[in-house]
């Protein structure tokens, strides 16, 4: 690019990958809008489990002291049957600098309002209640219709509007549906029992399951399923589970995955986040990958490449290794329909863990 030039970007969607791209662009002096047609930021009551490469990519975005401060350090996470004997450990080898934890957990409301932060300090204008109602090409360049009558036409596009969203269809002209790998799970914070000062996978052989992790000094975050079956839950899970009452804050969420066939751009404009990799949260790379985009992007941004260029290089960067990563990650969320999966899952997730270890 030119010197001098500013580019101009517009991150479509307001979620983890959004914000997090925009704390990146704007770190490299770029002119960023976000688009969001919801009125406030998320504040549903779910969890994310900040492992140790989601962890290294917050501190090469600036945003993981804040994190750190906000969460619940743990180190490891033991896999136990339903009646609470540990089968074994998977590790959390330290990807951050010195000085910071293996892994933590945290509440998605407080890290997305430290990433929005971020990027507002950082002089990102963040348009909520903004709706892109059309994308259309005009002279190979992205023109987004908004609501009341507006257009953009920014020099790059990100698109972070999740893998349902008709404005991929719009962009690329193809939008596969998410693949249903299993039943629903639900997502809730719970008071912390005392002494539970680690993460824990219960998977119990009548197919329920369960990931608990801390995050903060009185709270827990749970993602859990019953299976195909009405059965009680595991006996190690019910003093946690008496606290979740008709009246607690959940959400209910399909167990999803897609990934998006390359290429992610067309011209200037890039799918991110889920828009191009929606993956189940086992081993916690759903957002991990999301914050590897913005890494990414942060890099290419520092070479000073051309809009479209950008968007080429993105994809080559990012398509093999998100591949990797889905499918390892798929293969988890599948095996867990076995009730003898625990070999398999300590394999996939030392599989994992050595293709994560280097950066993207």
């Amino acid at each position: 690019m030119k010197p001098g030039f500013t580019l101009q970007v517009c991150v479509i969607g307001a979620g983890l990958a959004g914000l997090a791209c925009a704390v990146a662009a704007s770190a490299q002096g770029a002119r960023v809008e976000v688009l969001d047609e919801r009125p406030t930021l998320s504040a549903h009551p779910t969890h994310v489990n900040v492992v140790p490469n989601l962890l290294r990519d917050l501190v090469t975005l600036g945003v993981a002291q804040e994190c750190v401060r906000a969460g619940f350090p743990y180190r490891g996470i033991r896999v136990l049957d339903g009646s609470g004997r540990t089968c074994f450990e998977l590790p959390t080898p330290r990807l951050a600098p010195a000085g910071y934890p293996e892994a933590l957990g945290m509440a998605h409301a407080d890290l997305t309002h430290i990433l929005a932060r971020a990027a507002q300090e950082r002089g990102v204008a963040l348009q909520m209640q903004t709706r892109v109602e059309t994308l259309v090409w005009r002279q190979g360049k992205a023109v987004l219709g908004l609501s009341g009558g507006r257009e953009r036409v920014p020099d790059l596009i990100l698109l972070a509007t999740g893998a349902r969203s008709p404005l991929r269809l719009a962009a690329l002209g193809c939008s596969p549906a998410p693949s249903c790998l299993g039943p629903d799970w639900t997502y809730a914070q719970l008071p912390r029992p005392p002494g539970l000062d680690h993460a824990m996978l219960v998977l119990d052989s009548g197919g329920q399951r369960a990931f608990v992790v801390p995050i903060g000094p009185s709270a827990v975050g749970i993602a859990l399923t019953r299976g195909e079956d009405a059965r009680a839950m595991p006996p190690v899970l019910q003093p946690l589970l008496a606290h979740l009452t008709p009246a607690t804050p959940r959400v209910e969420r399909p167990l999803l995955a897609g990934l998006l066939p390359a290429p992610w751009h067309r011209g200037a404009l890039v799918c991110v986040g889920e828009c191009a990799h929606a993956l189940p949260p086992h081993f916690g790379q759903s957002a991990a990958q999301a914050l590897e985009d913005a890494v990414v992007l942060k890099a290419l941004l520092a070479q000073g490449l051309a809009p479209t260029a950008l968007a080429q290089r993105f994809t080559e960067r990012r398509h093999a290794r998100a591949s990797q990563v889905y499918d390892i990650v798929t293969d988890a969320a599948r095996s867990q329909v076995s009730p003898n999966e625990a070999t398999d899952l300590h394999d996939l997730f030392h599989r994992l863990s050595s293709l994560v270890a280097e950066p993207a």
